[in-house]
C-alpha cells in the first residue's frame, strides 16, 4: 500500500490498482492544491505496474469528492495563480483522459464540482444506486463556472442542453437520472459496486463501451432521436447552435435578470465547444474562470457560502444541553402552513407526523397537498415509488387530539388570534406528554404572550417557517426570556432535520424577518407617495436584484 496526504493506493489479486481519495483532516473528499502533486506521483507508480486497469474510489463514507476547497478558491488574488491552478488540474485530468489503462471511477455518495469534473476525465462511470449518490456541478451557485475541464466534457457526453441544464443551475442529479442521462456507465447497489466497476474495466479492454449511440428502440422513439441528432450532430452547425444558446441566455437574463455573470460564461463555454472544439474549449474556459474568481460577485456569493456554511454549525446557545430526540412530531393546524410543515417533516426528517385539525374535509386537503406533491416528483422521476409511499404513511390527522400522547414537539399552525393559540397552547398541554415542547408558527404575535397561556412557558419557543415551506429554505426560531436551552436546541436540530437554514433570534416586534421587511416596505410607501408609480417601483427593484419586486 502506497499512502499520501490525499490517496491510499493498493492492488488486487486480479492486478487492478485501488486508488482510494482520502483527503487527510477533512470529513469529505475536496480538492486541495496538494490533491494534483499527490496524485500525479500515484499516476506514476501505477504507470510502472503491471495494473490492467485503475478503479478510482474514495474511503470517505458518501462522498467521491464534494469539490473543491473554496478557501483555496477564495484566496486566489490574480491571474498567475489563478492560472497555477488551473493549468495544472487541465494537465492532470488530460493525463487522466489519456491514460495507458482504462480508469474507471467508482462512485458513492457526493460527486459534485471539480469531482464531477474529474470522473468525467475517466473513461468509465459506476455509480451506487443509493439515494446519498448525487451528480452536480453547482460552481454558479458560488459565481464561478466549472474550471476542471467541465464545460467541454459534460456536452460531449450528455448533449448540450442537459449539460446546460446543469451547470447554469447547480441542480443534483440523482443516480438513476444519471445514468438515463448517459452520466455514468453502470448503475450498481452499493454491495456490488467493485464488481460493477471491474466488469466496466473489462469491458473498456475489450472496447465494448459505446456511447453516444442509438440503440433499437432509440430509433424508435422520436425523443430520443430528435434529441441525439439535436445534441450530436445539428449543435456544431452555427444556425442550430445559435438558435439553442440564444435561447439559453434569454432563459438565464429571465431569472438572473443580469447580475450574475456567471451562468452567461458558462453559455460562451460552450458556444465555443460547439464552435472551436474542446482544445479551444478549455482555453476559453480557464480565461472565464479566471475573469469569475476575480468578480467581486463571486467574492460575495462565496462570503454567503461560507457564513451559511458557519450558521449550519452554529448552536445558538451557551451550554452543553442535548436536543431532545423527536420520534412524531404533532401538528395543529393542516392549512397551507400546516400541510407544509407536515411535508418537510415526513419527506426530509423521515419523522412521523400527527395532523389535528377540526374536520375531515381540512385533513383530506392536508393529505392531499403532500399526495400532489409527491405525484410532481413521481412524474418527474426524483422518488421512487416505495420512497413516495412511506411519505404518505407518515403523515396521519385526527380530529381531536388522539395520538399527541406520542408526541415530543408541537408545531401549531392555527389562527392569527391571540386567543386561539391559548386555547390550543392549552389543549396540547392536555394531551401530550409532560415535557412536550411546543412551537408556534406565529409571524406577528409575541412569543411571550401565547407562552403566557402554557403551564410551562420555559418549553414554548417560536418556529416561523415561510411559505411554500417546502422551498423556502429560512426557519426563524424565536426564543423568550423564559425559553429553555432545551427547547432552543431542539427546535435548532429539528429544523435541520427538515432542511432548514435556521436563525435565531429573540421574541420583539416583527422578530427579525418582518422587522426588516418593514423597513423595506416603508421605504417603497414613501416613494409612492411622492407620485412614483407603483409599477416603476416594483421594476427598479427587480432590476436591483430583488427577484419578486
Amino acid at each position: 500500500m502506497t499512502n499520501s496526504s490525499s490517496f491510499n493506493l493498493t492492488y488486487s489479486d486480479d492486478l487492478i490498482a485501488i486508488l482510494s481519495i482520502d483527503v487527510k483532516g477533512e470529513s469529505q473528499n475536496v480538492l486541495k492544491e496538494s490533491f494534483i502533486g499527490d496524485f500525479n506521483d500515484l499516476l506514476d507508480e501505477i504507470e510502472q505496474s503491471d495494473a490492467l486497469g485503475v478503479i478510482l474510489t474514495s474511503a470517505k463514507p458518501d462522498t467521491f469528492i464534494a469539490g473543491a476547497d473554496i478557501n483555496m478558491l477564495k484566496a486566489m488574488q490574480d491571474r498567475e495563480s489563478i492560472a497555477k491552478i488551473a493549468d495544472a488540474g487541465y494537465a492532470t485530468f488530460k493525463r487522466l483522459e489519456n491514460f495507458k489503462i482504462p480508469v474507471v471511477a467508482e462512485i458513492n455518495g457526493a460527486c459534485l464540482g471539480g469531482g464531477l469534473e474529474m470522473s468525467l476525465a475517466c473513461h468509465g462511470r459506476v455509480a451506487s444506486d443509493d439515494k446519498a449518490t448525487k451528480f452536480a456541478l453547482p460552481e454558479v451557485q458560488i459565481g464561478l463556472l466549472p474550471g476542471g475541464g467541465g464545460t467541454q466534457r459534460l456536452p460531449e457526453l450528455i448533449g448540450v442542453v442537459e449539460a446546460l441544464g446543469m451547470m447554469t443551475t447547480g441542480m443534483h442529479i440523482p443516480a438513476q437520472k444519471a445514468y438515463r442521462m448517459g452520466l455514468v456507465d453502470r448503475l450498481s447497489n452499493k454491495t456490488y459496486l467493485r464488481q460493477a466497476s471491474k466488469d466496466l474495466l473489462s469491458a473498456l479492454r475489450q472496447n465494448k463501451i459505446k456511447r453516444n449511440e442509438l440503440t433499437s428502440s432509440d430509433w424508435k422513439n422520436p425523443t430520443k432521436l430528435i434529441n441525439h441528432v439535436l445534441n450530436r450532430q445539428l449543435i456544431k452547425t452555427k444556425p442550430v447552435r445559435d438558435f439553442i444558446l440564444d435561447k439559453a441566455r434569454a432563459k438565464v437574463l429571465a431569472k438572473t435578470k443580469g447580475k450574475y455573470p456567471a451562468p452567461l460564461k458558462i453559455i460562451d463555454c460552450v458556444e465555443a465547444w460547439g464552435r472551436d472544439g474542446m482544445p479551444l474549449g478549455f482555453e476559453t474556459e480557464a480565461r472565464l474562470f479566471a475573469d469569475l474568481v476575480l468578480s467581486p460577485e463571486a467574492k460575495q456569493l462565496m462570503n454567503l457560502f461560507f457564513a451559511i456554511t458557519d450558521l449550519k454549525k452554529e448552536r445558538f446557545i451557551s451550554g452543553r444541553t442535548k436536543p431532545k430526540t423527536i420520534e412524531r412530531l404533532g401538528v395543529v393546524g393542516g392549512g397551507l402552513m400546516g400541510s407544509g410543515i407536515a411535508l418537510v417533516t415526513a419527506e426530509k426528517a423521515n419523522t412521523p407526523v400527527r395532523v389535528q385539525e377540526m374536520s375531515r374535509k381540512a385533513l383530506d386537503n392536508c393529505m392531499n397537498y403532500a399526495y400532489m406533491h409527491l405525484q410532481k416528483k413521481l412524474k418527474r422521476r426524483r422518488i421512487k415509488p416505495a420512497a413516495a409511499k412511506q411519505v404518505q404513511q407518515r403523515i396521519t390527522g385526527t380530529t381531536d387530539y388522539s395520538g399527541f400522547a406520542n408526541c415530543d414537539l408541537v408545531v401549531e399552525a392555527a389562527f392569527e388570534s391571540l386567543e386561539v393559540k391559548h386555547e390550543v397552547i392549552k389543549n396540547i398541554e392536555k394531551n401530550s406528554p409532560k415535557g412536550v415542547i411546543i412551537a408556534t408558527n406565529t409571524s406577528s404575535i409575541p412569543i411571550t404572550e401565547i407562552a403566557s397561556a402554557a403551564k410551562k412557558p420555559e418549553n414554548v419557543i417560536g418556529m416561523h417557517y415561510f411559505s411554500p415551506v417546502e422551498k423556502m429554505p429560512l426557519l426563524e426560531i424565536i426564543k423568550t426570556e423564559q425559553t429553555s436551552d432545551k427547547a432552543i436546541t431542539t427546535a435548532v436540530e429539528f429544523g435541520r432535520k427538515q432542511g432548514k437554514t435556521v436563525i435565531v433570534v429573540s421574541d420583539g416586534a416583527g422578530f427579525y424577518t418582518s422587522r426588516i421587511l418593514a423597513a423595506y416596505m416603508n421605504e417603497a410607501a414613501r416613494v409612492l407617495s411622492m407620485g412614483v408609480p407603483v409599477e416603476d417601483i416594483d421594476r427598479a427593484m427587480v432590476e436591483f436584484g430583488f427577484p419578486v419586486g
